[in-house]
């Protein structure tokens, strides 16, 4: 095999030079490794353990469900399985793979999708350091929403998608016929196909607006939009059909959900892991300036998904995959009139050699470090319980409320019912879990949200729901506020949880 190609493609590389390529392939290699390092940092998995359990009840049952199954609260109301393949998947992992298996799948996704964008630079002919560069913004852009979710599916497809809709602009070729079965397997593994039909949507818009203007051709653009519609009835063949187009309206029609779970809150630039989103979004802005023909198709992947980062803190991710490209075109434009000031072309090739080889081998060692850093403080078999932060689940509070311990009806805070879901059912149905969406017909999230930020009426949502035991955070506002309660006993303290059991028993109530 040709060495070239063991290697990201560049017009520099194709005339470098033996040792510039073997330096290039050990950055890369270094740098793809950082991605996957970076990717399995801790975050707590709070939706895979009732995803998990999904999984379970569909392979269990040869059957997916419709109406809630897990809690007490809205037992048979609907519920929208619209991630079932991936759940199926992620059980199926569980019961015949050892448990390291699932950081192989979400440190995996994320660094396909990083060399997906990497990939993409190179399409444009954006120089080798700067392709390594993008790769990085990227992995530190997915970090925060680095879990073991079905979205991380979404984070590879949407960067695979953009990679070949900028191949398809230059040379052609069949992506217009392979949306439908794209979109088809997508829509069943995550709902997140809907951003795959936005982004579609917007590089077409911006495509045919660049087209317009500069007065050419339509024809592969009507090709893509033949095959986007193609792909808009594919995508309904999913156990829900066209429900899977009104799922996000329902989520995101709740005024108190987009103001209490923290992943729909604008992003809060005090924190530092927006601080790539943030670099992405500003080096967005500089693009504009210092490309003499920006691509229109950009502008509009820009704005579309500006905006929804900006709305939301969860699409972050999605505005990095798509920006990191052009930011790397724009660094390109400005390197390469910051060298003709410099006269680089100018100097001896030996001078240009050592600093080329200085400035790589300095990359390589403080990838290596980064690596040395973020690299799991544990041995590989315990990573699984590092990346989904077992520490941060009630795992005491959950063992013995499944052996029966404390009978009654149970609240759970809202982060923890997915745990007990998998950890504690069926002997303790759940009062609310990450499914939001499951709840809206119950009032039950109305109460969590009460309850969580102890507001007017919450000791009435405790009575009324008939709850005889409640398991919370130690140092959170309800944990605090039922320490103060006559009628609430303190039974157990585990490392992050408290439950509370009433001290006189409810009256029995009429089902």
């Amino acid at each position: 095999m040709d060495q070239r190609r063991m290697v990201v493609h560049t017009p520099e590389t194709e005339r470098a030079p033996a040792w510039e390529l073997w330096l290039h392939s050990l950055a890369l290699a270094a740098a793809l490794v950082l991605i996957f390092v970076v990717a399995t940092s801790t975050n707590p998995a709070v939706d895979f353990w009732w995803q998990l359990r999904t999984g379970e009840r569909i392979v269990r049952t040869g059957a997916i469900p419709y109406t809630d199954l897990f809690s007490w609260t809205a037992h048979g109301d609907p519920w929208l399985v619209q991630e079932w393949l991936t759940e199926v998947l992620f059980f199926l992992l569980w019961e015949h793979t050892p448990h390291w298996s699932f950081v192989l799948y979400k440190a995996g996704l994320a660094t396909l999708a990083c060399g997906l964008v990497m990939k993409r630079c190179e399409g444009r002919g954006v120089g080798f350091w700067l392709i390594l560069g993008a790769g990085l913004l990227t992995a530190w852009g997915i970090r925060p929403f680095s879990d073991l979710r079905p979205q991380m599916i979404t984070f590879a497809f949407a960067a695979l998608l953009l990679w070949r809709l900028d191949a398809y602009r230059e040379r052609g070729g069949p992506l217009p016929w392979l949306l439908p079965p794209w979109f088809l397997i997508w829509a069943n593994l995550h709902a997140g196909v809907i951003v795959g039909f936005l982004l579609l949507g917007a590089w077409i818009a911006g495509d045919l607006a660049e087209r317009w203007y500069r007065r050419q051709n339509y024809a592969g653009v009507r090709l893509l939009l033949l095959g986007g519609a193609a792909a808009a009835v594919a995508a309904m063949v999913n156990p829900n059909g066209y429900h899977l187009y009104t799922y996000p309206l329902k989520v995101l029609g709740h005024p108190q959900v987009m103001g209490f779970i923290r992943e729909w809150l604008s992003p809060n630039f005090h924190l530092w892991w927006y601080r790539p989103f943030e670099a992405a979004l500003l080096g967005s802005v500089v693009v504009v300036g210092l490309l003499r023909r920006p691509r229109w198709c950009d502008l509009a992947l820009l704005l579309m998904l500006g905006h929804m980062a900006l709305f939301s803190a969860r699409n972050t991710p999605l505005f990095v995959v798509a920006a990191a490209p052009a930011v790397a075109e724009g660094a390109a434009a400005l390197v390469a009139g910051l060298a003709q000031r410099v006269r680089w072309a100018d100097l001896h090739a030996s001078v240009r050699a050592a600093a080329h080889a200085v400035f790589g081998s300095g990359v390589i060692v403080l990838v290596g470090v980064l690596i040395w850093v973020g690299t799991p403080p544990r041995p590989p078999a315990e990573w699984f319980d590092w990346i989904v932060d077992t520490a941060y689940f009630p795992v005491e509070g959950a063992r013995r409320l499944k052996q029966g311990e404390w009978p009654g009806r149970l609240y759970n805070d809202y982060s923890w019912g997915g745990y007990l879901i998998w950890h504690a059912y069926p002997e303790r149905p759940v009062f609310i879990d990450g499914r939001a969406e499951v709840y809206y017909e119950s009032n039950t999230f109305d109460d969590e949200y009460k309850l969580f930020h102890i507001r007017q009426g919450w000791k009435q949502a405790l009575d009324e729901r008939g709850v005889e035991v409640v398991l919370t955070r130690s140092n959170g506002y309800l944990g605090v506020a039922l320490s103060y309660q006559d009628e609430w006993e303190r039974v157990f303290d585990g490392q992050v949880e408290t439950i509370f059991v009433r001290r006189t028993p409810l009256a029995p109530r009429d089902e």
